[in-house]
Order: C-alpha cells, then structure tokens, then sequence
C-alpha cells in the first residue's frame, strides 16, 4: 500500500511540473502574439502585462478559477521555476 501512496505522489508532482510548464508556454505565447495597446484608453500596457492578462484570463477559463488566483499562477510558476 505504501509504494501506491509514493507512486501516486510521484504521479501528481509530475502533472504539475507538466502544468507548469504548459501555464509558462502559454504566457510566452501570448507575450510574443500580443499587441501591447490593448487597454482601450490611457497608456497602452507594456507587451509583458498584456501577455500577463490574456494568458491569465485564458488560464482562468480553462480551469474554472477566479481571474484573480489566474493572475498569480503565472508569476507563481516562473519564481518557483527560477529558484
């Protein structure tokens, strides 16, 4: 019963090293497909916070999370990523 337990743990950490790295392709995606003025008024976003919103928008409604917990995942990922 034990190596099922382990296994199943091995198993989810590497969906979720799979998850991390489809949530950074996608804000790389979007980052290079973005056109920065997309605000609609004011200054127009930088090419980073516009890829920042759409991919967390995109993120949000691909997994049934609040926009808000979507804008955090991919800041997230690349600080975990980066350590």
């Amino acid at each position: 019963m034990l190596e099922a337990i382990v296994e199943v743990e091995r198993l989810m950490a590497s969906l979720m090293a799979s998850r991390t790295v489809a949530i950074n392709e996608l804000y790389q995606l979007a980052l290079v497909a973005e056109n920065p003025d997309r605000s609609g008024f004011g200054r127009p976003w930088s090419a980073k916070i516009a890829a920042h919103r759409i991919a967390s928008s995109e993120l949000a409604v691909a997994t049934r999370i609040s926009e808000r917990e979507a804008l955090l995942t991919p800041t997230e990922n690349r600080t975990k990523n980066a350590n």
